[in-house]
């Protein structure tokens, strides 16, 4: 039960926009996706109390003499970062009762649009979905949405999972690829695409999960890499990688999951960081670190999840307060458009954010949107909106668990579904979402597990939260949350398991490198095992787990190396690793199972591969892969369930699959796929 590789999303929770009179910038992102080397440090967060350090930033800087900031809304409510903000604003509307279009403009529909910019000479919008694995152009007056490079359009390297982008100097278009750790050049005419820099293009060290991305002033990339807490440099004329800032480079407060970044007209970068909740500021020429807005340092709403930016006034779109804000020169943040402030369509998952001709516009993915937002009055308009009919098909499978009957359920991150697949013919069902069942939506849901009782539980990675699913009616009910449950809040959960103790689950959260135990009635969340609890070797990224008797086993991805956990005292102790077995060893783990005869079946983002793992030597067999076995090859399995037989079934986003494989040869079949009815 497992998410897809360490995205995105990612993504995804806050778009930070810095404004400019002619800048665009990038959307935000999936969750992260493999990180092979470098640490990930921990988040900072007040609210880790129960064995996990808290870490306040501390403002050494001063601010931006040359940040031009719009007139300040009169804003009064200074609610905390885990409050849901009161009105700061003297006007405030609810949303409109206007009944809102279904479709605005023309063309193919969009399904997860993370990230929208501005700046092509023909005037139009580009924007990057990740689902629809594609760039679109859209004509900001009529709405219309053309494709403009795809897997089907344009020549080149196919999308992997894009997740953000810019419109560089040259004019063409630069997309972050996350799932396949590059930066892509997209011909802003012809659609073709042009892998600039990642893994084999350009030298330096390697991305981990690049996720934002904008431009110097000589036209030089900067990336945010979000597993590897690390600003990059991307040179373009060779793509040669260089660290500018991360956890060797540079002083200052940690970076711990950025995910956006801009340049300033003064070259400085502004970085989004999701995990500190907070703006930073990165001096190019040293790394050093300065803190712009967040937890210390201005007054009004606290970041609950920052996402996107661009120069000028700072703006900010925000995930989980389902908002868009503006930070001032002093660090003080005010919140422009929302739920409570401002008409038009609600916002439900705002990513990506540009700036357009003196006003922001947000893509917001789980809408299929793209708004405009009016900067005095917060008022929003639709550009444009249709949503892709992908039906019971996958968008992006990212985990996969078995129901008693052996069938399966899937968590869809790009559709925000759960699909039930038949074991004998592939045929799918819609569980939850898309239309079916009510309460809260699912928000990437990147981690699925059935208790025993057959409950079906789903780890939201940008709702960071946890939630229960009806099978049979698809209701949708929050067991967990910042707003549900004592103890510290998600950051980053990817994946779960249910425990030995009934009512109770267990959640590996990334960034706050830890697994927590829920509890299922209360949802009350406390740390198994993480940083400051449970003694032996540390787990860095911890992005898959399984239960194995009272115990766990969980798969590192920066280790490359699965663990395992006590269930009574947290220790941990290294099952498998570079140097622990014998045996091919893991590059890229991600999902991981127990088998019925005790030994561990791991996927393998890199390898491409299912191993197996013995539990006691830790040595390594190489299950199926490009070498073992015959059928499609896997291109990034993410999760795997074991079937009664000793069958395995793999879920791959990049096939948008679900594969079957024979557990003696590791012979491999398509049990349902987009051709599957």
């Amino acid at each position: 039960m497992k998410p897809s590789p360490r995205n995105l999303l990612p993504l995804l929770f806050l778009s930070l926009f810095v404004l400019s009179a002619c800048g665009s910038d990038d959307g935000g992102a999936p969750a992260p996706t493999r990180t092979p080397t470098g640490p990930t440090p921990v988040a900072p967060t007040a609210t880790s109390t129960q064995g996990l350090p808290s870490v306040t930033p501390v403002r050494t800087d001063t601010p931006d003499p040359t940040a031009t900031t719009e007139p300040s809304s009169t804003a009064t409510a200074e609610p905390t970062a885990t409050e849901t903000p009161e009105e700061t604003a003297t006007e405030t509307a609810t949303p409109t009762e206007t009944p809102i279009p279904d479709v605005v403009g023309e063309g193919p529909g969009f399904i997860n649009p993370q990230g929208v910019a501005a700046g092509l000479a023909s005037g139009q919008l580009a924007v990057v979905d990740s689902g629809a694995r594609a760039v679109f152009l859209v004509d900001p007056a009529s709405g219309d949405r053309t494709i403009l490079s795809d897997n089907e359009t344009g020549d080149g390297e196919p999308f992997a999972i894009p997740v953000a982008l810019v419109v560089a100097p040259s004019g063409s278009i630069a997309v972050i690829d996350n799932a396949a750790q590059r930066l892509v050049l997209v011909d802003a005419t012809s659609g073709d695409r042009t892998v600039l820099s990642g893994p084999g293009v350009g030298d330096g060290l390697d991305m981990l999960s690049p996720i934002g991305v904008h431009y110097d002033d000589e036209g030089h990339f900067i990336v945010a890499d979000f597993s590897g807490a690390a600003i990059f440099h991307i040179a373009t004329d060779d793509g040669e990688r260089t660290i500018l800032s991360g956890p060797e480079v540079g002083n200052g407060p940690p970076l711990v999951a950025p995910i956006d970044v801009h340049v300033r007209a003064d070259g400085t970068i502004l970085v989004a960081d999701l995990g500190a909740k907070a703006i930073v500021s990165v001096d190019p020429a040293t790394g050093d670190r300065t803190l712009v807005s967040g937890e210390g340092l201005g007054e009004g709403p606290g970041f609950l999840a920052p996402l996107n930016l661009i120069e000028g006034s700072i703006y900010v779109t925000d995930g989980d307060l389902d908002a868009l804000l503006r930070v001032e020169e002093n660090g003080d943040r005010v919140i422009v458009s929302s739920n409570d402030i401002g008409t038009g369509p609600i916002l439900q998952d705002p990513f990506g954010l540009t700036f357009l001709e003196g006003a922001p516009v947000i893509a917001d993915a789980t809408t299929a949107t793209i708004l405009h937002v009016d900067p005095a009055t917060g008022d929003r308009t639709i550009l444009s909106k249709s949503r892709a009919d992908i039906g019971p098909g996958f968008a992006r499978p990212a985990a996969i668990a078995l129901e008693a009957d052996g069938n399966a359920v899937v968590a869809d991150a790009d559709a925000n579904a759960v699909l039930r697949v038949s074991a004998e013919t592939g045929s799918r069902s819609v569980v939850t979402g898309l239309g079916v069942g009510e309460g809260p939506d699912l928000s990437i849901p990147d981690g699925i597990a059935v208790g025993s009782d057959g409950a079906v539980m789903v780890v939201n990675f940008q709702g960071r939260s946890l939630a229960r699913v009806d099978v049979e009616s698809g209701d949708r009910t929050l067991v967990s949350s910042a707003d549900l449950g004592e103890g510290p809040n998600f950051i980053a959960p990817v994946d779960l398991s249910f425990t030995s103790v009934e009512g109770q689950v267990a959640v590996v959260d990334q960034t706050l490198a830890a697994v927590l135990l829920v509890d299922g009635a209360s949802g009350d969340r406390t740390v198994l095992s993480g940083p400051e609890v449970g003694e032996g070797p540390a787990i860095q990224d911890p992005v898959g787990i399984a239960r194995e008797g009272d115990d766990f086993v969980v798969v590192d991805l920066t280790r490359a190396a699965v663990f395992r956990v006590s269930g009574e005292n947290g220790d941990r102790s290294i099952v498998s690793d570079l140097v622990t077995g014998l045996g091919d060893t893991l590059q890229s783990p991600t999902g991981i199972e127990v088998a019925g005869d005790g030994s561990l079946l791991v996927t393998d983002g890199v390898f491409d591969a299912v191993f197996r793992i013995d539990p006691e030597n830790g040595d390594r067999t190489v299950v199926s892969s490009q070498n073992v076995g015959e059928g499609p090859f896997l291109q990034t399995p993410t999760d795997l369930a074991i079937e009664a037989d000793g069958n395995i079934l793999v879920a791959d986003p990049t096939l948008r699959a679900i594969l079957r494989v024979d557990g003696e040869n590791g012979d491999r079949t398509v049990l349902s796929d987009s051709e599957t009815e």
